[in-house]
């Protein structure tokens, strides 16, 4: 059984390493990193395949973001340090019966399809996580009001991954804007303040005995604007336009970017919030074979205070309701956390779903 589960580890790896991302679509920024691709030209086609991948899936992979891959490995090597050690050690990190807040969330804790409107029920995800609510900071005596005491090396090395994470977020908030034809730093004021909706989570899904119907992380939707993944092995699915989850394998080089659900709501519908999935498996002809999966997750959002209109185009009509991004996010937190709704922690055996705005 081992060496079955390298050999899938391997042909997966194999499959990554040869450029675009499986099952959906990538695009080259470079246009709006480097100047020396910059033309008017160029800007047009990024704008018009990332309006597309948005418009139909809501998900995409971008590639040449002038990220340092030594900046990546570096932080998810630490992050893996963190999850080897024991259970009491991680549980000193934050509040562990609670997901959602800074610090360690223990397996068994969230349940993130309890987020969509038929999800009350659903049981919680086959996950442990450890989520930074704010930039890193160099040092832990910086913030002594954060449980981030004894995490020092970590803490330097996930502060260049969430700077670098938000140059590319600033990148896709300009590509946004001058798609829908806006002041160019029209979505730029939204995140503006202290209350950002910005947060960066490392997740580690543990290998463990495969059940039919049983996901790693359930079916969802992100809650905020744009999600940017470095994904480290198979397992996440993405909902197409037929209603069909289909497998996404990003190379090694390429970053997953999803809308959430007030990118759908921005855009007055015309972006989906991507409904997207993490199965317990990797696939490997017709074999499923576990395997330990881990993936690092910027999630962006606007400040907390901020009032999210939808963007009307000239003669269309107003699809949804403006909201408080903080109060949408907080309405959305709550009952995914499954000791907080007393509701029994066994893993989510269910794969129904809707999309949050639906």
């Amino acid at each position: 059984m081992k060496a079955l589960k390298l050999l899938v580890f391997l042909f997966a790896i194999g499959r990554r390493v040869r450029g675009n991302c499986q099952g959906i679509k990538t695009i080259d920024i470079s246009a709006y990193v480097d100047e020396k691709f910059s033309s008017n030209e160029a800007k047009l086609k990024v704008q018009q395949e990332f309006d597309a991948a948005m418009h139909s899936i809501g998900m995409t992979c971008i590639v040449n973001h002038g990220v340092d891959s030594k900046i990546i490995k570096e932080a998810e090597k630490a992050a893996k340090e963190f999850f080897e050690q024991s259970e009491e050690m991680k549980r000193r990190y934050g509040d562990p019966d609670t997901y959602g807040t800074e610090g360690y969330t223990p397996r068994g804790v969230e349940a993130v399809s309890r987020s969509m409107k038929d999800g009350l029920t659903k049981k919680a995800d086959v996950v442990e996580s450890f989520t930074w609510s704010s930039r890193p900071p160099s040092h832990p005596s910086e913030t002594p009001d954060r449980p981030l005491a004894g995490l020092e090396s970590w803490c330097t090395k996930a502060q260049k991954y969430w700077d670098e994470m938000t140059r590319v977020l600033n990148v896709l908030l300009q590509i946004s804007a001058d798609i829908f034809k806006v002041d160019k730093d029209f979505f730029h004021a939204h995140f503006s303040g202290n209350d950002s909706g910005i947060v960066l989570r490392f997740a580690r899904y543990p290998e463990h005995e495969i059940e039919q119907g049983v996901l790693r992380y359930g079916i969802h939707t992100d809650y905020l604007t744009f999600t940017i993944l470095h994904a480290g092995g198979p397992g996440l699915q993405v909902r197409d336009e037929f209603d069909h989850f289909s497998d996404v394998l990003p190379s090694f080089d390429a970053l997953v970017v999803n809308g959430g659900d007030l990118t759908e709501l921005w855009s007055n519908g015309l972006w989906r919030s991507a409904v997207h999935r993490v199965l317990p498996y990797a696939k490997f002809d017709n074999l499923s074979v576990s395997t330990e999966r881990f993936a690092s997750v910027f999630f962006t959002g606007p400040s907390h205070s901020k009032l999210i209109e939808p963007i009307v185009a000239p003669g269309d009509v107003r699809r949804y309701e403006p909201v408080i991004a903080g109060e949408y996010l907080r309405s959305k937190l709550d009952p995914t956390t499954v000791t907080m709704n007393n509701v029994d922690n066994e893993y989510d055996k269910s794969c129904s779903s809707s999309s949050s705005f639906s």
